[in-house]
């Protein structure tokens, strides 16, 4: 059975999806890092254990976010 819709169709909910999951990636990005640097600059506290360990659970989140963006744009149809 054939795939519904034409194939430029088909590659522009890729791309669009694709697109949604690197601003997903991009949001965690900057949460993940601008919280820690936010508290350094402000000279307010140091960053504590718990502040980095959260920092590195949204960078890898973002991570798998990039990397299945980029997934969902490698099946683009030729």
């Amino acid at each position: 059975m054939a795939a519904r819709g034409s194939k430029a169709g088909r590659n522009e909910k890729r791309k669009l999806l694709a697109t949604f999951i690197n601003n997903l990636a991009a949001a965690f990005t900057l949460a993940g890092v601008l919280q820690p640097a936010l508290a350094l600059v402000q000279h307010q506290r140091t960053v504590t254990s718990a502040e980095l360990t959260g920092s590195a659970a949204f960078l890898l989140v973002a991570l798998v976010f990039l990397i299945s963006a980029r997934y969902i744009v490698s099946g683009l149809e030729d």
